[in-house]
């Protein structure tokens, strides 16, 4: 596939695995609540997919990487998703609901990690021009944003066969991405280093601590997703005053991958950029957890660039210049399991039992997380140091 073929083709993929979190972010929560579900419990539905993903997203991606074909797999979980989903119209409470979550979490769950591993292979395509790739599926989000909250205000149930569509145009992307004949053997230089010192494997130490640095700062975007739209109703805003907080947020992530594939931050290293976001992180959820007024909260919102972009950007580097191809499935699964599983899981759940009792204070979690984040980065990056300096004193 040609580089001007792959990028369009590539760019479609992000639109349109996206749209789907433009619906169910934003309005999901939403339709629950009308199913006459507590905070409480709404905040365990939106849990169930992410305890799946810690299963889930390790053995499919294991499957991919097992010389399956990885598109017709893709092909067959968004299939099955958009089948699936057809459930919610018949969901009468909480316990049909969680059903519904759990067997839709098992088949949706890994279709961004495999295609992410099949983009990071095409690199050709994806190591100049991820960010503009990347920056279709935050416009995306956007626009569904805008879409559904119209349509909200119609039917509720209108939010299902939104996400029905959503997932539907998914297996349409699947369809024309490209399936990689084989793996490249050759390894970069940082590659072989790594081999040699066995830290090329998705356990070794190392690689673990950037997933953790990475999915901590991640997954403390679950509080906002679970919480974000139920606060700001209860703060008195309208829907479209909350669709353009969210606007906001989607809007700068644009901006930062629009500008990723740019000098002034190709030149940031992954975790450079982990941290950077991790600070970022800390500033914009403990102003979250205060800040009652919408036009800080808009301010808030806008930093969902430098919190989300920043590292969704790192990994993609990381992975190209420090996992080999064979090993790409593998650890987009494992990261997957822990960023959009693991500690969605646990914040998930926590923030609604602790928004029942401290309101929005809940959201102070993330900064949490991310302090926990901006730890590991200079413990990495002191580390890297130690063992350049070691090894000029070597040489």
């Amino acid at each position: 596939m040609n580089c001007r073929k792959g990028y369009f083709v590539f760019s479609f993929f992000y639109f349109s695995v996206f749209m789907s979190a433009g619906v169910y972010n934003t309005f999901f929560p939403y339709w629950l609540s009308y199913k006459d579900l507590s905070v409480i419990q709404i905040s365990v539905v939106l849990s169930v997919p992410f305890a799946v993903k810690i299963i889930a997203d390790p053995f499919w991606g294991a499957v991919a990487d097992k010389n399956f074909s990885r598109k017709r797999l893709m092909m067959f979980l968004s299939a099955a998703t958009a089948f699936c989903y057809s459930f919610y119209l018949f969901v009468s409470g909480y316990y049909s609901a969680m059903a519904v979550a759990l067997l839709c979490g098992f088949f949706w769950s890994s279709v961004m990690p495999i295609g992410d591993s099949i983009i990071s292979i095409s690199s050709n395509v994806s190591k100049e021009r991820f960010g503009a790739m990347r920056m279709f599926g935050s416009l995306s989000v956007l626009l569904m944003v805008i879409v559904a909250g119209f349509l909200f205000t119609l039917s509720g149930d209108l939010t299902i066969v939104m996400l029905m569509f959503c997932f539907f145009m998914t297996f349409i992307a699947v369809c024309l991405l490209p399936e990689p004949a084989h793996y490249n053997s050759a390894l970069t230089k940082v590659q072989k280093h790594l081999v040699c010192n066995g830290c090329a494997s998705v356990s070794a130490p190392r690689v673990l601590m950037i997933m953790l640095a990475s999915s901590l700062c991640l997954g403390a975007h679950g509080i906002i997703y679970v919480l974000g739209s139920l606060h700001w109703v209860r703060l008195g805003y309208s829907p479209v005053e909350i669709s353009s907080l969210w606007a906001a947020a989607l809007l700068s992530e644009i901006v930062i991958f629009f500008l990723a594939d740019k000098r002034y931050l190709i030149g940031l290293s992954p975790v450079c950029c982990i941290l950077s976001g991790a600070l970022l992180g800390i500033i914009r959820w403990s102003g979250l957890a205060i800040v009652e007024s919408y036009e800080g909260i808009l301010i808030l919102q806008s930093l969902q660039g430098g919190t989300l972009a920043l590292v969704v950007i790192s990994i993609m580097r990381y992975s190209q210049s420090h996992i080999p191809e064979n090993f790409r499935s593998r650890y987009f699964g494992r990261l997957a399991a822990i960023s959009h599983g693991t500690i969605p899981l646990i914040v998930t759940v926590i923030s609604g039992a602790l928004y029942e009792g401290i309101s929005g204070l809940a959201m102070a979690m993330g900064a949490i997380l991310c302090g926990a984040s901006v730890i590991i980065c200079i413990r990495e990056i002191y580390m890297s140091r130690s063992h350049d300096i070691g090894s000029l004193r070597t040489n």
